[in-house]
């Protein structure tokens, strides 16, 4: 049986050459995703390294994941008002995205399509999810719009689990994830109080307004 020399340490993420995870920031959603995806993608039973393109992945998620550049101002998204129950719920419902996110990567390292199909529902449509985001958008009706869309976007991640299609999988991720940014760009929580919420959520909207 091959012994290993003293001091040496098992092939892992960071002894991938020009790799180096911890030189880099990601933005909180890589920070979360990336461990899951190290532990299944390049380690199996008995240490060996799986074979599968592994570094189409993880350009994926750092390219998608990169926080926003000088040129985003982020002091201009607009608000959305929300009392401070509604705020809390909303924070709960984005951990439990980044969650199924970290799932679906760690399903596809191991082409368990089932289990990115079963991750992947958790972000897509259904009645219950529409309800919420037009409870969300009482106060801001392009914020539900916005939601709505991004949930919709999501169910191809299932539809392409289905067809048990790589490619097609890491791409509708993709198309999510950018999504996930882009109303994350364009909204911040506004926490109001219940006088302030009835006043805006009784007040009638035209079709593109919302509280600014």
């Amino acid at each position: 049986m091959r012994t290993r020399p003293p001091g040496s340490h098992s092939a892992g993420p960071a002894k991938i050459r020009g790799f180096a995870p911890d030189r880099y920031e990601f933005g909180s959603l890589a920070r979360f995703v990336l461990p899951s995806l190290y532990r299944q993608l390049y380690r199996t039973p008995g240490n060996k390294l799986r074979m599968f393109r592994p570094n189409a992945i993880l350009i994926f998620l750092i390219l998608v994941c990169q926080p926003a550049s000088a040129d985003d101002t982020i002091e201009e998204r607009r608000p959305l008002s929300l009392l401070q129950m509604m705020a809390n719920h909303q924070k709960q419902m984005m951990r439990d995205h980044l969650g199924a996110v970290q799932e679906i990567v760690t399903a596809l390292s191991l082409d368990d399509f089932d289990a990115v199909q079963h991750a992947a529902v958790r972000l897509g449509y259904s009645d219950e999810v529409g309800r919420v985001c037009n409870h969300m958008g009482a106060a801001s009706p392009a914020f539900t719009r916005q939601a709505l869309a991004f949930h919709h976007t999501a169910d191809g991640i299932a539809a392409a689990a289905r067809e048990r299609n790589r490619g097609r999988v890491l791409a509708e991720l993709s198309t999510t994830l950018q999504a996930c940014r882009a109303c994350h760009a364009q909204w911040k929580q506004e926490i109001v109080d219940d006088a302030t919420w009835n006043r805006l959520t009784s007040a009638p909207q035209s079709a593109g307004q919302s509280h600014e």
